[in-house]
């Protein structure tokens, strides 16, 4: 993007179609890499990809083609964003979530502009909405400010607390709030065949990375490049560090029926210090939490959860709450391995509170839409029905049919 508040945005691209450099194809980190402007196109389109085949490492090849479609989709987002916001000028923009490469398109040309860009995403519950002001709702250090401030303009010190409790206690009891509960088909109180309250018991609970793969370098864990190549570093290292130490790896629920690179690596895992538990298998993971003599996580909220019930809780990886004071915070790959080897006490639940508190209240209340559930309402009385799943064609076409409605692009105007 050129000029100042993006002017000349049209002519800083030809009016072609989209072309993928090569060089962007060779693996997801080269396309992670490909920027047009100050547009992100490269993660942006990934994110998609990620989500649509539920692999945080996908192999582009044989992707060529959806990869293509989700570029020139999102090229011409920003473009005719661009556009739109050189003509009229808005005060702001709203957009969903942020993430996807549509969306993202319209949050960098409303940077670009220096215009005031509100993205919507779930709040606390069904009934509320969320707005994220010029971030995305995931940026690790914009969430630990928003927590913080959330938290000390409470109402009163009494209601914070008991809301934040509220929701710690919630998760247990499997209540839905604004997500499906990944525990409700647990069988409350059942653990492994082979657990063993003798030995130095870890549990790690690891996170489903797809949704976060390809957010931004906050996101990005500094000492394994993923979690399959951790857990097997840890279990070779703590087989000589600590050898009464048995690791239970409790593989995220989301993860079930998912085949991909990382569970198979995880699969692969089982050993004579290692228990894998299936996504799919009914174990009860706070369960495991209340037994564990160490709790780990890539960034899971049973981390932060940990605290609250006063387990130790080593963090091995990026979280919104990373900052916060109660985990242990894994610093290199050897205090990593000194850390889970070690006798650790519960850490102090304070901080904990914060984030429950947030989780429990925070969002704007809907005025004319009352939730029937997780994906069903009613708009002012009238019945909102989820529409049935779509290509990956409609969902690249759709926005820019819309979009060349209000504006000509720039390829209509070289034509």
């Amino acid at each position: 993007m050129e000029g100042q508040g993006g002017e000349g945005v049209s002519r800083s691209l030809p009016p072609n179609p989209v072309l993928i450099p090569p060089s962007a194809l060779r693996d997801s980190r080269s396309l992670a890499q490909w920027r047009i402007g100050n547009f992100d196109i490269g993660q942006a389109c990934l994110s998609s990809l990620i989500s649509l085949r539920r692999d945080p490492r996908p192999d582009l090849r044989g992707d060529e083609e959806v990869i293509n479609r989700l570029a020139a989709g999102a090229r011409q987002t920003w473009l005719a964003t661009s556009a739109l916001l050189a003509r009229h000028r808005p005060d702001r923009v709203y957009v969903f979530n942020g993430r996807f490469a549509a969306p993202r398109a319209v949050l960098r040309a409303c940077e670009a502009f220096k215009i005031e860009c509100l993205i919507h995403e779930r709040g606390c519950d069904s009934r509320h909405f969320q707005l994220y002001r010029n971030h995305l709702p995931h940026d690790i250090p914009s969430m630990e400010r928003r927590i913080r401030a959330f938290w000390n303009a409470a109402a009163s010190q009494t209601s914070r607390h008991r809301d934040a409790r509220a929701w710690f206690h919630g998760r247990v009891a499997r209540v839905e709030r604004n997500w499906r509960s990944f525990v409700k088909q647990q069988d409350r109180g059942s653990l492994p065949e082979d657990w063993k309250p003798g030995r130095h018991n870890i549990v790690v609970f690891t996170s489903s990375e797809d949704e976060f793969a390809a957010i931004g370098d906050c996101w990005r864990n500094r000492l394994w490049p993923d979690q399959a190549t951790a857990l097997e570093s840890i279990a070779r290292e703590l087989r000589h560090v600590r050898p009464d130490t048995h690791l239970t790896i409790r593989v995220h629920p989301n993860l079930a029926g998912i085949d991909n690179s990382t569970t198979k690596r995880l699969d692969r895992l089982q050993g004579e210090n290692v228990s894998v538990i299936e996504a799919s298998r009914a174990v009860d993971s706070y369960q495991l939490l209340r037994l564990a003599d160490t709790v780990a996580t890539f960034g899971s909220s049973i981390g932060i959860e940990s605290v609250f019930w006063s387990r130790p809780s080593v963090l091995l990886g990026p979280c919104f709450y990373e900052q916060f004071r109660g985990p242990y915070r894994a610093e290199s790959r050897g205090h990593a391995i000194r850390l889970l080897a070690a006798d650790l006490t519960p850490a102090i639940r304070h901080e904990a509170l914060l984030y429950g508190y947030w989780q429990q209240r925070h969002g704007i209340a809907f005025k004319h839409f009352e939730a029937d559930d997780l994906f069903t309402g009613r708009f002012r009385g009238e019945i909102v029905w989820p529409r049935p799943r779509k290509s990956i064609g409609h969902y690249v076409a759709k926005p820019i049919r819309s979009l060349r409605k209000r504006i000509p692009l720039p390829r209509d105007r070289a034509a």
